[in-house]
This record gives C-alpha cells, sequence and structure tokens, in this order.
C-alpha cells in the first residue's frame, strides 16, 4: 500500500514549506480590463449590525454606478462623488472633472440576511454581468441566532484550531480577522503550533536540555532554521492575540526530519549510537537520508532512522521523558496564569514502527526490542513487574509456545520473529509467529503512546489535555482495512504497528489524523461499523489533531467542494470530538490553486472548507459540544444528512428538509442518540400547521413532554433517556397541509 509513502510527501511539503511568508491579503487595485480601474478599501466584514460600511473609488468613462448586492440580490447602488487627488496622482489618466471616491453608509434589513450560514456581500458594476466581482465579503445577522451562550470551559466547547507554523514571520497570517468573528457560541477558533521538544534544546554543552526560549534564527548547516517556533513564541502569540492553543509536542520521526543537527537536536544526537534506533531484518540501521530519493520532497527527507520503542532502551527513555516533563512544566506555567488559553497537547505524529521502507525493510529488531517481545510473550522481565498491567494474553511457558508454533525452540534465546518481507501475509502466508510479532508491534507503539502520557500526568497536565496523534486513511483497491485492536490479523502491508486500540493513551485520548473519506466517516473497516462509531465506543473524548477534506493521495489541486467539507464537519461534530484541526500549514491560497506550490492537503484559506467552516460556526453557534445536531446543511447545501422514511418524499432544500405529507422518519446512526434526554426542534411553515409528534426507540412507542421554546419556531421534545442499545429511532409527524410543506430546519438531540 502507497499510504506511508503519500504521507511522506506531504508531510515533507508541509515541512520545508513552514517558512514561507503567507501575509494577510488586502484589498488591492485591480484591473479588470484596460479603462476600468477601482480600490474597494472598505467592506463590511462579519456581524453587521444597521449598516453596511463601504469605501473606495472606480472610474471608468461610461459606468457611473456600482451595485450593491447581498446573496446576488441588489440592496443599495453606489454613487461616486468623491474626488481624490491621491487617486489621480496615481492614475493621470482620470480626468480632473472626475469624482471617483465613495463612502457609504447603507441601511441593511436584517430580514435579507440568511439564517442558515452566512452571506456573501457584494459590490459590482450596475449591469455587467459579464464582469467578475470588485469585491466581496462575508457576513451575519446575530438576530438569527439569538441563544449564543460561550461554554464556561474548554470541554464544553468544540475549537476549530487552525494548524500553523512560523507565526512570528506570519504563518497563522488573517485567521483570526477571517474566522472569529463568526466564533459568537459553542464553537470557538483556535490555533495549533508544534513544539519540537528534542530539537528545541540548550544544545550539547547543557546536555540537550529543553528550551523554551530557543533562539529561531539560529541555522543548520544547510542553510535552514533549525526550528520555526519556540514554546515561548508560541505562548506569547496566545497571549497577545487573546487566542486559544492546542500546543503540539512532537517528538517522534517528524520532529528531526528537516534536517541534522546534532549540537541541538537530541534526537540526531541520540541516533548516532545505533544502539538507541530501530533495526531493519537484516539488523542495519539506515543513514538517516537513506530515503532521500523519495518523489515529491524537496530536500533529502531524513525519515529513515528512527529512535527505537522499546521498553528497555534506558537512554532514549530517560532523554525522552526529562524533555517532555520540561516542556510540560512550562506549559503548565502558562496554563495556570492563562486557563483559558490552554486547550491541550498531542503528542509524537505518526508513532510507528518504521514503515517508510514500505516492504523493502521492515522494523524493529534492535537486540532489546527482540528481548522485549521474548519477555512478553513468557510474562518475564518488565512483564513480571511494572508492565504486568499491560499483558492482555496468558504468559506462555517454552513447551506451550513451541506447541502453538509447532516448533522446536530449545531456550528462549533462540526465539525469533519471522524476518521475511510483510508482504507475505497477501499470499495468505500469515504463520502464527507472524501473529505474534505483528500483535507485539501494536503493543510497542501503544506502550510509547501510554509512556509519554504518563509522563505529562506525572508533570501535571491533566489526562483530558492529552491526544495521541495517530493516523487513519481510508483504504484502497486490494488493501485491507487497518487494524482496529492490537489482536487484528495481520495486514496485507506494513502497518508499522499501528492500531485504533494502540492509539488510545492509557493516560489521555485518540488524536485523529484524517484526510479525505477517512475524515467523513466513510471508510471500510474490519467489523463492518462506522469507523467513527469504533473511535466512539472506544474514547468519546477523542480529538482530530489534524484535518482536510482532501486525500493524501489525490493530486494536489483536487480541492473537495463545499458539499464534501461540511459532511466531514458533521460526522466529526456529532461523534462528539474534541476539537478539529484545521491544516493551513504553508497559508495556501484557493486563489493561487493554479500555482506549482499549490497543495490541497493543506489549504484552508478561501477553500469550500473555510466556507463550510464559517456557516458551521453559525448553524451550531448554540450547540453544546456532545450534542448531536442535524441542520439538513445550510443555505449552500441541501442535504437529508442521512434521514429516511419508509412512507413519504424527503426533499431536501437550501431552508432545510421540506415534509409534504405526514410520515415516519428514520434516523441515521441511532447509537448517536445513546443517553440522550430531548429534541429541539426547529421548523416552519406557511401554512398553519401543528404537526403532532410520536417518536419510537427500537421499535417502541416513548411517553414525551412537549413543550415550545422562547422562539416560535422552536418545540422541546423530552423523554426518559434514551438507552445504550439502539437499533432505531423514528419520528412520526402528524399533519395537513393545504398548500406550503412543513419545513424542518433542524434537529438537536442533547
Amino acid at each position: 500500500m502507497k499510504l506511508f509513502i503519500r504521507r511522506i510527501k506531504t508531510k515533507l511539503r508541509q515541512l520545508y514549506q513552514q517558512h514561507a511568508y503567507w501575509p494577510r491579503q488586502t484589498q488591492a487595485r485591480h484591473n479588470i480590463q484596460p479603462d476600468i480601474l477601482y480600490s474597494i478599501d472598505l467592506l463590511s466584514y462579519g456581524e453587521l449590525d444597521e449598516f453596511i460600511e463601504v469605501q473606495g473609488w472606480f472610474y471608468h468613462p461610461d459606468i457611473v454606478q456600482l451595485d450593491v448586492r447581498l446573496d446576488g440580490q441588489i440592496i443599495a447602488n453606489i454613487q461616486p462623488e468623491q474626488p481624490r487627488e491621491d487617486v489621480r496622482n496615481i492614475h493621470p489618466q482620470i480626468p480632473a472633472h472626475a469624482t471617483p471616491g465613495f463612502s457609504q453608509r447603507i441601511p441593511v434589513s436584517h430580514t435579507l440576511l440568511n439564517a442558515r450560514g452566512a452571506s456573501r456581500l457584494s459590490v459590482c458594476v450596475s449591469g455587467a454581468a459579464d464582469l467578475p466581482e470588485l469585491a466581496a465579503s462575508t457576513v451575519f445577522s446575530r438576530r438569527h441566532y439569538p441563544d449564543t451562550v460561550l461554554p464556561k470551559t474548554h470541554q464544553q466547547r468544540f475549537y476549530f484550531t487552525v494548524g500553523s507554523s512560523n507565526i512570528t514571520l506570519g504563518g497563522f497570517g488573517d485567521f483570526k480577522e477571517k474566522l472569529a468573528p463568526f466564533a459568537i457560541g459553542s464553537c470557538q477558533l483556535g490555533f495549533m503550533v508544534p513544539v519540537l521538544y528534542m530539537r528545541s534544546t540548550k544544545g550539547s554543552q547543557h546536555d540537550w536540555e529543553f528550551d523554551p526560549a530557543f533562539d529561531e534564527s539560529r541555522q543548520q548547516d544547510n542553510g535552514r532554521p533549525v526550528l520555526a517556533d519556540s514554546l515561548e513564541t508560541i505562548v506569547q502569540f496566545a497571549r497577545n492575540k487573546r487566542l486559544p492553543c492546542v500546543i503540539g509536542l512532537n517528538g517522534g520521526i517528524w520532529g528531526d526530519a528537516a534536517g541534522t543537527c546534532p549540537e541541538w537536536d537530541l534526537t540526531d544526537h541520540l541516533e548516532e549510537d545505533e544502539a538507541n534506533c530501530q533495526w531493519n531484518q537484516h539488523d542495519e540501521v539506515m543513514p538517516d537520508d537513506h530515503l532521500k530519493h523519495l518523489t515529491g520532497a524537496h530536500h533529502a527527507p531524513e525519515l529513515s532512522r528512527s529512535l527505537t520503542l522499546n521498553h528497555y532502551n534506558r537512554v532514549v527513555r530517560k532523554y525522552k521523558k526529562r524533555n517532555l516533563q520540561q516542556a510540560a512544566r512550562h506549559i503548565l506555567q502558562f496554563a495556570a496564569e492563562n486557563p483559558e488559553l490552554y486547550i491541550g497537547s498531542n503528542l509524537d505524529p505518526d508513532c510507528y514502527q518504521n514503515p517508510f521502507f514500505e516492504g523493502e525493510q521492515w522494523y524493529d529488531y534492535n537486540p532489546q526490542t527482540l528481548q522485549q517481545f521474548r519477555d512478553w510473550l513468557a510474562g518475564t522481565g518488565a512483564y513480571g513487574a511494572e508492565l504486568r498491567h499491560s499483558l492482555a494474553h496468558q504468559a506462555l511457558s517454552l513447551e506451550e509456545l513451541n506447541q502453538l508454533l509447532g516448533t522446536n525452540f530449545a531456550c528462549w534465546e533462540e526465539v525469533e520473529p519471522p524476518r521475511e518481507q510483510p508482504s507475505r501475509p497477501l499470499l495468505g502466508q500469515t504463520s502464527p509467529l507472524m501473529q505474534l510479532w505483528e500483535q507485539f508491534r501494536r503493543h510497542s507503539v501503544h506502550r510509547h503512546y501510554s509512556d509519554l502520557s504518563q509522563w505529562l500526568v506525572e508533570a501535571g497536565l491533566q489526562p483530558g489535555q492529552v491526544f495521541s496523534s495517530q493516523g487513519f486513511t481510508a483504504p484502497r483497491f486490494t488493501s485491507e482495512p487497518f487494524a482496529l485492536s492490537q489482536t487484528s490479523p495481520v495486514k496485507n502491508y506494513d502497518s508499522g504497528g499501528m492500531s485504533l486500540a494502540g492509539s488510545k493513551p492509557e493516560h489521555g485520548h485518540i488524536g485523529a489524523i484524517l484526510y479525505g473519506e477517512s475524515a467523513r466517516n466513510n471508510i471500510r473497516t474490519e467489523n463492518g461499523k462506522p469507523f467513527f462509531q469504533n473511535i466512539r465506543e472506544l474514547d468519546p473524548d477523542w480529538a482530530v489533531v489534524e484535518f482536510n477534506p482532501a486525500d493524501l493521495r489525490d493530486p494536489p489541486k483536487k480541492l473537495p467542494d463545499y458539499a464534501f467539507a461540511w459532511d466531514c464537519l458533521r460526522q466529526i461534530f456529532n461523534h462528539g470530538a474534541r476539537y478539529l484541526n484545521l491544516m493551513a500549514w504553508n497559508g495556501n491560497t484557493a486563489k493561487d490553486i493554479d500555482k506549482d506550490y499549490f497543495n490541497a492537503h493543506m489549504a484552508l484559506r478561501d477553500t469550500p472548507l473555510e466556507a463550510a467552516v464559517i456557516d458551521f460556526m453559525l448553524i451550531h453557534a448554540d450547540v453544546p459540544r456532545g450534542s448531536v445536531c442535524y441542520s439538513f446543511g445550510s443555505n449552500k447545501y441541501a442535504y437529508s444528512e442521512g434521514w429516511r422514511s419508509p412512507d413519504i418524499r424527503l426533499e431536501a432544500h437550501v431552508d432545510g428538509l421540506h415534509l409534504t405529507s405526514g410520515g415516519w422518519l428514520q434516523a441515521p446512526q441511532p447509537y448517536l442518540l445513546a443517553g440522550k434526554r430531548h429534541l429541539d426542534i426547529r421548523m416552519s411553515s406557511v401554512g398553519a400547521i401543528q404537526p403532532a409528534m410520536t417518536l419510537k426507540v427500537n421499535g417502541k412507542v416513548v411517553m414525551l413532554d412537549c413543550k415550545k421554546q422562547p422562539e416560535c419556531d422552536t418545540l422541546r421534545l423530552s423523554f426518559q433517556a434514551l438507552p445504550d442499545k439502539l437499533e432505531s429511532v423514528e419520528l412520526h409527524f402528524d399533519f395537513t397541509a393545504a398548500s406550503a410543506p412543513l419545513v424542518l430546519q433542524r434537529f438537536v438531540f442533547g
């Protein structure tokens, strides 16, 4: 499977483009055609009060008027009437008698603004449908979202964080200005930046202790910076912007991939001793730049040599624990002084037994790892002491092992894992020993995430603030679904010891890396359940630590549309994720999709995803995290969101789900509704429709208490907590309408 190579390509683009400066886009003078000159200097953005503000200048000898449009409807005209000597100084071709300037406050009726997401405000040339807009912005009316209250704690909020880097040079760009105006309630805006806690050090003279104020101007021998962001830079940025943050803690394989500098990077220093590294099946440790031939890399990647994950290497564990806890103590101080600004931390993205050689080599055959494998089988060594609690199988004697495997090992020192190529399972040649070896590799990955989380908790962080960072990619073609448990069958590719269960640390939560169909909960799984249902059953407080609707395996110009992005956001929110980190690493804007550097996997600015996030924030502003919301799309996307009916025709429109007659509606994913106690229904109709409603759970009618909410169009149906095991949830509407349909605008189960 090509999954890991493609992840490498994307990560490399992130690593080597992270130092680019992507300044905030501003309105500039444009030439639509040679004789049209203009600049729109101010156009209202975000929340509208009583007026629309628009300022700028425009000149064309035959055009005297501009249109102001709201969602395509003309609401006002602009007739430039102000002399602008400053403009004439730059454009002397404008006649002296011309008055190109304008500054207007346009009264706006809030009934014109959409109540199902943001509206588009634009300035256009009057009567020139063939010309593009001169300027456009996104606006909304708070009157359409009256019950928005900021939840008190981070755990009660749903965060959209923007993953960025090199923030001192503008890496975060204008995302606060663009997104924060729409974060008016339960959905809030934050940012995420990684700290390379094994690279941000005081250097060899100080035993590579963690340095929170690492000098970001320091360069490697190759001329590139050692790192992009120090911890002090990150927390100061959060203070200055008053913006909550996720502080990534990356000491894994990507933490030293941008170049070798052992004088500063503790990982590079430790990797100089092969005893600290992962070994391949030939008992080799490869040079760190061995994979420099990988296509898609701007510079030679350093992914060939990685630190061993085994429990018996005291040197690696000692240093990693020390630096991680040193970083944690600084984070704790920041969080204590600014509790509203710290959301949590995710750990070591892509924690694997090195899978990046894809079928040519596999890992880890470090002698200490092999000894741990034997002790894991026998329940001896660490598994008879500090790791006893992690032994999920019955310990085996040597005689029992030989009987199970059909082998003749004379002593435990002879017990070795398979060394054949990991593609053998494709041929149906999986042996019991191969299964045990793969199970141990998954166990080792889980142990490492558990150790990292335990060290953070020992330092003072709460388990609810700690997340792993494991990638889950939808299988394509003949690739088998990835392992859900540590005992899952061996796959027909080298999974690097990854499993869903192994991504749940003992002292923290699952942090999922999701791209493409996996982010839309649309992938094959071992047990046939929806992927997010598997996550939710294992860890209800999971998070998405890296996300983009684009698939890593698709061409870099393939940008998913609004509908795909909306489905991703809806599925992630309804399955209870704590936060969603939007990948915007190199600041790509969709306006530059034709440029060589554009990469859809890292694009947020001006994309359909950005528009979907804005609308999602507004529509879910009064929906607490943990609730399940069906809004049937938004003002830009009509979708039934999985609701079905056996006896009536459902029609999805941008104003909601239309019912032309009464009947039963069947809820999608009924498992999401376990424990819910009420349903808020927002609906509208032109006619005097007063539907009677019946709720049926697992085929049985339940008692309802129906009360009208303060809003005239919302009803609350209260009922006893729904059972944990739900096979079906159905809602019946009984009404008669002479003309207009009943429009269901939103269901919220809480």
